[in-house]
């Protein structure tokens, strides 16, 4: 989450003459995004491959070390240059959330899934509230300081945790598994032992290794790789990006009444109370009305601000109206909250069989990212070329897609154990 929400308390003293090194314009300010994200495009399957041969926990290890040391450099970054290697080599962080992700399905009842699911949402969240709030009081050395001491922390967390019994299981590691659930189960024998076997059958179903042709000839397969790099994809051109690593910029060329630091923080709280919503309401209400209605109301709410924003940039005196960009922008990161910030997620991993779940994620990851590029990339470029208003006129058009998406393709998850969400998608 700190990861997420580092550019935008980030690029305002970076474009400044205070800049910490040269001064840095719109371009290449973008690149602090971009770089990192081209090299989360190789490092997604990756760790897709290491979640699947060594296991979840061991991979998030394996993620810590590059985190903490993308810390150090950006601490210590003496140039433009190493502020670019600095955020590439922190790329492992957002690539590990899929690891973690998977993780938590896998530990998890069904009746509680989604929550927990939704729950890693709200601690992204939190984290790029952290982010902006802290990036407007601390200086430069003291903000990126935190990106050393909180994977470091998180480190020494995980190896307190078991490996998901899942992997066990399908490493044929039983003893090893068991272990582990009673860990998980608090020493409940009878509960752990009901659990995997709960597994044991469902892999029994399922090959150990699956290739592209046994995915693709496999219905079930099939289906889960379909919803997972679709919701991802209608996730990722929401609109929610450009928001959350613009927003200083947006707030404060949209001529809104609050500074652009404060503008930045609302919009992060807003993010983080939807998020917690979402939690609340996930397991009662199911995954696709809460899609239905996050989806809808974006689209409302992001046709409002470009309306705004193209009214203003063609000279029309909007002096009267500097709210709108300010409860346009909070209005779609809430209803983005309530929705498509979580549910996508939990999809992915509750579609997937577990013989496919890290290459699922990879997928997913890969499809996602190379998106996020183009975004991302093409904000300055469309500002300057045609207009601020035309960044969110394109996931208006997306987001409306996803609501035909979510009708005719995305099945209901709630309360289904993951095997009888696979044998459901076998049967569509």
């Amino acid at each position: 989450g700190m990861g997420q929400g580092w550019l935008s308390p980030m690029s305002l003293k970076l474009k400044s003459d205070d800049s910490p090194v040269d001064k840095m314009n719109k371009e290449e300010l973008s690149f602090l995004v971009t770089y990192p994200l081209y090299a989360a495009f190789f490092i997604a399957p990756l760790l897709s491959y290491l979640g699947k041969r060594y296991g979840r926990k061991t991979t998030f290890l394996v993620c810590s070390v590059p985190n903490i040391l993308s810390g150090v450099i950006l601490v210590f970054a003496p140039s433009k240059l190493w502020l670019y290697i600095g955020r590439v080599v922190g790329s492992f962080r957002m690539s590990g959330i899929a690891i973690a992700e998977m993780y938590v399905s896998e530990i998890t009842h069904e009746s509680i899934r989604g929550m927990f699911m939704s729950f890693c949402t709200v601690q992204i969240n939190i984290g790029i509230l952290v982010a902006y709030a802290l990036g407007k009081s601390l200086n430069y050395v003291a903000f990126n300081t935190l990106y050393v001491i909180v994977p470091f922390m998180c480190f020494l967390l995980v190896l307190y945790i078991p490996e998901s019994p899942h992997f066990l299981m399908e490493r044929q590691r039983k003893d090893d598994a068991m272990k582990s659930m009673l860990w998980l189960k608090n020493g409940d024998q009878t509960v752990a032992e009901l659990e995997l076997q709960a597994i044991e059958r469902a892999g029994n179903n399922q090959n150990e290794k699956a290739s592209v042709k046994q995915i693709w000839n496999d219905k079930a397969s099939r289906s889960a790789m379909l919803i997972g790099v679709l919701s991802f994809s209608f996730q990722t051109l929401s609109g929610i990006h450009p928001v959350l690593n613009y927003a200083g910029i947006i707030f404060e060329e949209s001529s809104s009444f609050l500074s652009p630091d404060d503008s930045s923080i609302v919009t992060a709280v807003i993010l983080l109370v939807a998020s917690i919503v979402n939690v609340m309401l996930i397991e009662g209400f199911g995954r696709k009305p809460l899609l239905y209605v996050s989806l809808i109301g974006s689209t409302i709410c992001l046709s409002v601000l470009s309306v705004f924003l193209f009214a203003l940039s063609n000279g029309v005196d909007v002096g009267n109206l500097g709210f709108v960009p300010v409860a346009s922008i909070s209005s779609f990161v809430f209803m983005y909250g309530i929705g498509l910030a979580a549910v996508p997620n939990a999809l992915t991993n509750e579609v997937s069989p577990t013989n496919i779940r890290p290459a699922m994620g990879g997928a997913a990851s890969i499809t996602s990212t190379l998106i996020l590029i183009a975004v991302l990339q093409s904000f300055p470029f469309l500002d300057e070329k045609i207009g601020l208003y035309f960044v969110f006129v394109i996931p208006v058009f997306t987001n409306i897609a996803g609501v035909f998406f979510t009708w005719f393709v995305v099945p209901e998850t709630k309360g289904k154990t993951l095997a009888e969400i696979s044998e459901e998608l076998r049967d569509r």
